[in-house]
């Protein structure tokens, strides 16, 4: 029983090392990720997204497999959970989360 609460207690450890932290995070994504991710709370699709930042959904698709990535996220949801729980997108404002996307002018309210 003690080993067990020793080999957890050392997974969870490793854990915490293995896992950036959010100001980590905050700076291993570029200005135009933290502007996609402001998005992503929105009901637009990844075609409308793109047309919003006048990139290719390709280009798009990569940048969100960048961000994807480097918050150890698996999907459009987990990314923006994620983010809310980093503080990187405020929870329950959806659009108007990221100062870059608002720097750029992006109209990203829900319909």
């Amino acid at each position: 029983m003690g080993e067990a609460l020793v080999a957890a207690g050392h997974a969870a450890e490793l854990a915490r090392r293995v896992r950036p932290s959010a100001a980590a995070l905050a700076e291993s994504l570029t200005e135009r990720e933290l502007a996609i991710l402001a998005l992503l709370p929105t009901t637009k699709s990844q075609r409308e997204l793109a047309g919003t930042l006048f990139v290719s959904p390709n280009t798009l698709k990569t940048h969100l497999r960048s961000i994807y990535r480097k918050l150890v996220a698996h999907s459009r949801d987990d990314a923006v959970l994620r983010a809310r729980s980093l503080e990187l997108l405020r929870p329950g404002s959806p659009g108007s989360e990221s100062p870059v996307a608002a720097a750029l002018g992006m109209d990203h309210q829900r319909s």
